[in-house]
């Protein structure tokens, strides 16, 4: 403030010079943007992770079960121990489907929940591929009744039965888009598919076309297609054994249960992971989640600072022009005039600080958009959202001040010296 200024009578009163203002009110204008870019960005995950959990799968993960184990190579492992592989198999899900609360039971050598490998297949009919340019598609074995565990459908044919097994002719079920690729305009039935080994390829017919259906791993890498094809588990059983319960109540309840029943036919081997589905989806979204309550918190403080900010700027000013408020009030201005004095600064600085957040807000959601493809939209009206927030937190913390100051005596004002 100008010293000589301040020294004269009622220059207690005066205002801080323009260069103090500038100062204080371009900091609030750089806390609102700060904030809006962050509101911004928590808004994207919420909304990100909100459709990513909701969307469409092609398939029910409620009410679900899994369970993996590795079985010993020394006594399961190899073609000649294919029978022992089997028979465990089949003593396994009946004792799993006789358990109490249990719906229906499956295995198989991967899960819609993480997604499905990537194998080469043939189409027979056509060339064969150059070595190492065989197209891949998604892959597994199932056990009969693995799509009711899923809750999956076929639009065409038939499921997999206790009557395919390893001495009965190899069958496949391939995925819709699978089928309309390599037999558009005609019907995938009867047609013969060889795949994943390549090297010695066993061609099987395909018996049934299931409904598309997304899993876990399409979720990180868009690059991933919908053409899957799965086989019988007795014809290409393996050593990793994954198993699916679908329980009538909670699923948690049936952990011990289960690793009882199958403890009993293997005493020697655990699970290697048992989890239901909501834990494993909680799991498999656990870093998204983290990013979001980061996120949702640093847009919180940034926005309460960003109210503390603007309410001290209003606040001050209002008890730098108090003299200038009690002459006015006492020439008849109303209280709506006063408090409009200072609402104005306020929508200024806020308008300025939303329109350099928005054009931060949409650099930095497009730039999440481009590094986290599993999070579906951008979503403009959540930014949109974020600057109605914060433009309305902006206005009450100018509206608080300017209402203390309307109910200020005009005879107190005019002594404030």
């Amino acid at each position: 403030m100008d010293s000589a200024a301040s020294l004269k009578s009622g220059g207690r009163g005066s205002t801080s010079d323009r260069s103090r203002h500038w100062l204080r009110q371009s900091l609030v204008v750089i806390e609102l943007a700060m904030a809006l870019i962050l509101l911004a960005g928590a808004g994207f995950f919420v909304g990100g992770i909100y459709r990513l959990t909701h969307r469409e799968l092609g398939w029910d993960p409620t009410h679900q079960l899994m369970g993996v184990i590795s079985l010993d190579q020394d006594h399961f492992g190899g073609e000649k121990n294919r029978p022992r592989v089997l028979a465990f198999s089949d003593q396994a899900l009946e004792a799993l489907k006789v358990l109490p609360g249990v719906q229906a039971a499956s295995l198989s050598s991967g899960s819609p929940f993480w997604g499905t490998r990537m194998e080469p297949f043939r189409i027979e009919g056509q060339p064969p591929p150059a070595k190492g340019q065989e197209p891949q598609a998604g892959y597994f074995s199932v056990s009969p009744g693995w799509f009711a565990v899923h809750g999956m459908r076929l639009v065409q044919g038939r499921d997999f039965t206790d009557a395919d097994r390893i001495d009965s002719a190899p069958v496949a079920i391939v995925s819709e888009s699978m089928a309309r690729k390599y037999w558009p305009g005609e019907s995938a039935l009867g047609k013969r598919i060889a795949g994943p080994d390549l090297t010695n390829p066993k061609w099987a017919e395909v018996v049934g076309v299931m409904k598309d259906f997304k899993g876990g791993a399409e979720f990180f890498n868009p690059s991933m297609t919908n053409l899957r094809f799965i086989r019988p588990w007795a014809q290409d059983s393996g050593d990793g054994v994954v198993f699916c319960v679908r329980a009538a109540g909670p699923p948690g309840l049936l952990k011990e249960p289960v690793r009882k029943a199958i403890g009993r036919l293997l005493p020697d081997l655990a699970f290697g992971y048992l989890a239901t589905s909501d834990e494993d989806t909680a799991q498999t979204y656990s870093y998204f989640t983290f990013l979001r309550r980061i996120l949702v918190q640093i847009a919180a403080l940034g926005l309460l600072l960003s109210a503390v900010g603007i309410y001290g700027v209003v606040a001050n000013l209002a008890s730098e022009r108090t003299k200038e408020i009690g002459i006015r009030m006492a020439l008849g201005a109303q209280p709506r005039g006063i408090i409009w004095l200072f609402i104005r600064n306020g929508i200024v600085l806020a308008s300025i600080g939303a329109a350099i957040g928005l054009g931060g807000a949409f650099v930095l959601v497009t730039t999440l958009a481009r590094i986290l493809p599993a999070l579906p939209g951008k979503d403009p009206g959540v930014v949109m959202c974020a600057a109605s927030l914060l433009v309305g937190v902006a206005l009450v913390a100018c509206w608080l001040p300017a209402r203390k100051t309307t109910r200020i005596s005009p005879m107190v004002a005019l002594r404030a010296e």
